[in-house]
């Protein structure tokens, strides 16, 4: 026996999922929260204040709950957006924003997970994703790289760290503020034989992030490194200055008749380093220290190397 399925409930479905708006607000039940569709989209809750909605692309004023989509855009929500792709909140936002990229004029209590997160103004809450932006920030900002405007209580965590504002809590490889001064480092070393690196230095601390190559020596087979530093410096004189870091460096280094058996290395490395200056945007260094380097799959199996190097600062 087979049975049929009713024609009319089945028709008012497809009108209610695909038809043109209608609205039952204004029903007898006026307790019942009312159900709004639009082409390819759901609501549930008031006209233009729903407490959930889902559709491909979610266009709401004032949202109130739930909203899902592949985009998602609303003049404020109190709540959470979840987009494949994009989440829009024109105004402000409290709750939860996660998608591939969420924009917020105004974030208060807001979190923010996502490739890309940026909030125009105010930002309260977490940014979470690879980059983040946000014009205040007072609160922990966590990615690949974070870039802030005013920052009176907020942190940046991440290998890039940017903020307008002096002062600012950063944690990360590269930390840039106002009082950031930038360098490019130039030199030839005993290790690797050529070297080129940045150096950001802020108040008595700097960082060097750059890399070497030559590791085996002028042979014609590449070899190099990568390197990250983190130090502290001290000024004796208006032109010369004593400064010592520790480091980490990662080395390719693989004889040209072993290609097929990559000899990849870590190095801990410290330096003492003077420097003098030659003119307003030039200075000249020497570095001594040691190195202690290791193969990643036999990290016991270590060797020691003296450091010498040589070279200029510039800008």
């Amino acid at each position: 026996m087979t049975h049929r399925i009713p024609r009319l409930p089945l028709l008012l479905s497809l009108l209610l999922l695909v038809g043109g708006e209608k609205s039952w607000a204004q029903a007898p039940t006026a307790g019942i929260p009312a159900i709004v569709s639009h082409p390819l989209s759901l609501s549930l809750g008031k006209k233009g204040n729903p407490f959930f909605s889902i559709g491909l692309l979610r266009q709401v004023r004032n949202q109130k709950g739930l909203q899902i989509g592949p985009v998602t855009v609303a003049d404020s929500i109190r709540g959470a957006q979840l987009a494949s792709f994009v989440n829009i909140a024109a105004g402000s936002a409290r709750g939860l924003q996660m998608g591939l990229s969420n924009t917020a004029r105004t974030g208060d209590k807001l979190v923010q997970i996502g490739l890309i997160n940026g909030t125009a103004t105010e930002q309260r809450g977490l940014q979470l994703g690879a980059y983040n932006y946000a014009g205040v920030l007072n609160s922990p900002q966590i990615g690949l790289f974070n870039v802030s405007g005013q920052n009176p209580h907020g942190t940046q965590i991440g290998l890039v760290n940017i903020s307008q504002q002096s002062g600012t809590r950063q944690i990360g490889l590269a930390n840039i503020t106002p009082q950031t001064d930038v360098q490019l480092l130039l030199w030839g070393g005993s290790l690797t034989k050529i070297n080129v690196a940045v150096r950001l230095t802020a108040h008595h601390f700097y960082s060097v992030l750059g890399a070497g190559f030559f590791y085996r020596g002028l042979d014609d087979h590449f070899s190099g490194s990568l390197f990250f530093r983190r130090g502290v410096r001290l000024q004796l004189s208006d032109s010369f200055t004593l400064s010592g870091d520790l480091g980490y460096a990662h080395i390719e280094d693989t004889p040209k008749a072993e290609l097929d058996n990559l000899h990849r290395r870590y190095a801990l490395q410290g330096r003492i380093n003077a420097e003098l200056k030659l003119s307003r945007t030039t200075s000249a260094f020497i570095s001594s220290g040691y190195s202690f380097s290791g193969r990643y799959r036999a990290p016991h199996n270590y060797t020691h190397h003296p450091i010498i190097e040589a070279g200029i600062a510039l800008f």
